[in-house]
């Protein structure tokens, strides 16, 4: 759950319309890996701007990678690294 929305909330989310915000999420989503060769810590911060945005203004091309980058930030944050039940 991002932003108290369930997954199938947040698949069928608006597209993002306004083109200042889809840049800046194109941005964003595309420094991941550049950031992640730097810091974990600076991919964390980057990763934590760009998903909870989805919600607000709607969803992106690269949204799918950002829940994912999302996933993966909150699994080590808490040690637990596994499938979703709805994927296993």
């Amino acid at each position: 759950m991002i932003k108290g929305k369930t997954e199938e909330e947040l698949i069928h989310l608006p597209e993002m319309k306004d083109p200042a915000s889809r840049m800046a999420m194109a941005l964003i989503y595309k420094s991941l890996t550049f950031a992640y060769d730097r810091s974990e810590e600076l991919m964390a911060v980057l990763g934590n701007e760009i998903t909870p945005a989805y919600p607000k203004k709607g969803k992106h091309d690269f949204s799918i990678g950002g829940y994912s980058t999302y996933g993966g930030i909150l699994s080590i944050g808490f040690n637990n690294q596994q499938a979703p039940p709805n994927l296993q």
